[in-house]
């Protein structure tokens, strides 16, 4: 993605290209097509911006025809519907605008511009756009009747879904609310300077807005007691809690279980030597859950209690959570 402002080519084909005084004598489709062949589709939008810069400042363009032939460039880009056009809020502002002599409202020059902005969002563009723009700047516009302030409400329809921040945006480039010391046209040379000024560069005033700052609650001067507590952590270090059950091997715990159930068919036949009880109960104690996984089924627990009482008492205690546990006692009453 290039930058969003232009480089001096691109400002140099729009104004002294696409947007000269000699283009002026060619309807607005002529134009529109100039436009196109000089900058391709993804462009469109970014060379809009400045577009929408320089008809903020009545001088940069000099002529009320360039003036005209902007706003159907704008317009151009992203005609249906123009509510979703993303310049429909500039346009709002410009039907709004009542002098250039507001500088927070850019304005248009004479009537012929406000009437041709207009019937360019509410009329037949395929009639108008064979206008010329010389024609549309000098046209008489003493019988237009237009309700601009119903126009401009239909089109920021889809700026009152934009947060409200981003509504009270306004362009970091403000004219100069004074008299001007020269009156006439401006000198092309101060202009071209100005838009280099204005549109060149990463940096370029195109890219800045003012918009209103958040707003935040003043910390209190004093300690209060509804005054939420800074919490300092510790300063010495944490010590590290280690889980030594992990990354024990699979086969580990099917080893033990294997060893258990051999034990236990041996404990249900005879009784065991210590060796193999301290085996078992040890087992046992480090691994209660164990005991569900060695195959000690109620049917067992006579043989286990008859020859090796104790281990039948440990194996009891473990399985007393578990909700089978009445079985092994049915099974213990009914021992002879």
């Amino acid at each position: 993605m290039g930058s969003p402002c232009l480089s001096r080519v691109e400002l140099t084909t729009l104004l002294q290209n696409v947007l000269s005084e000699n283009a002026m004598g060619a309807s607005l489709e002529v134009i529109w097509q100039h436009f196109t062949r000089e900058f391709p589709k993804a462009d469109h939008f970014r060379i809009g911006n400045s577009l929408m810069l320089l008809l903020a400042e009545a001088d940069l363009l000099a002529t009320s025809a360039q003036r005209i032939g902007a706003m159907s460039i704008l317009f151009a880009i992203c005609s249906e519907p123009v509510e979703a056009n993303p310049f429909a809020p500039f346009f709002a502002q410009l039907l709004q605008s009542t002098t250039p002599s507001d500088s927070s409202i850019p304005a248009l020059a004479s009537p012929q511009e406000k009437a041709f902005l207009a019937r360019l969002v509410t009329g037949n563009t395929r009639e108008l756009f064979k206008e010329s723009c010389r024609y549309i700047s000098s046209a008489d516009v003493s019988s237009a009747n237009f309700d601009y302030a119903k126009i401009a409400s239909r089109l920021c329809l889809v700026q009152r879904t934009y947060p409200p921040r981003v509504q009270a945006g306004r362009s970091c480039v403000i004219a100069d609310p004074g008299p001007d010391t020269q009156p006439g046209r401006p000198d092309s040379q101060a202009v071209w300077m100005t838009a280099e000024s204005l549109l060149l560069g990463d940096a370029s005033r195109c890219l800045g807005t003012f918009e209103p700052p958040i707003l935040r609650p003043a910390p209190p001067l004093h300690i209060a007691e509804d005054e939420l507590m800074w919490l300092n952590p510790p300063l010495s270090p944490p010590s590290i809690q280690w889980d030594f059950t992990m990354c024990i091997p699979v086969a580990t715990t099917q080893e033990t279980e294997t060893e258990l159930k051999q034990v236990l068919q041996d404990a249900c036949r005879s009784g065991l030597n210590p060796q193999q009880q301290n085996f078992f109960l040890t087992k046992l104690e480090a691994d209660p859950d164990i005991v569900y996984h060695i195959g000690l089924t109620p049917k067992k627990l006579p043989k286990l209690i008859e020859f090796n009482p104790l281990v039948a008492i440990e194996v009891l205690l473990k399985l007393t959570t578990n909700s089978a546990i009445t079985d092994y006692f049915s099974e213990i009453i009914t021992m002879d």
